[in-house]
């Protein structure tokens, strides 16, 4: 159902799927997609539980989320409903609970969209918001 869509297979470059490939539109959630890669990256336990605090609930925007405080998840099953689902929540859980806490994901962030080229970049959280 995309309006826009661009499928290439990596290993010989074919074009598997294009649909309105040349469409410019805003990415998604670029910022969700920074968090995903650094938190596969960093290779922390998957299978670590992870609870939704406060500290999760966008205070500012105040976003909706099917997450409650005290929610209790998986690493794995966080990064699942932050990248497949665009939930806060979990998005901010995962940055939260990264080695060094928050500020140091943050940074994280901001240091590895410079080193991939993304020089006009600059993250302050997890979520977008």
């Amino acid at each position: 159902k995309s309006s826009v869509a661009l499928v290439i297979d990596q290993d010989t470059q074919e074009v598997l799927l294009s649909k309105n490939d040349h469409a410019v539109l805003p990415i998604a959630s670029l910022t969700k997609l920074m968090t995903g890669l650094l938190i596969s990256e960093a290779k922390l336990p998957m299978d670590e539980p992870i609870t939704i605090t406060q500290d999760d609930v966008d205070t500012e925007k105040f976003s909706s989320s099917r997450l409650a405080v005290g929610t209790t998840l998986t690493r794995g099953e966080m990064l699942h409903l932050a990248l497949m689902s665009s939930e806060n929540r979990a998005a901010h859980a995962l940055g939260r609970t990264f080695p060094g806490g928050l500020e140091a994901f943050v940074a994280r962030m901001n240091a590895k969209a410079r080193l991939i080229g993304m020089t006009e970049t600059r993250y302050v959280e997890p979520t977008r918001l």
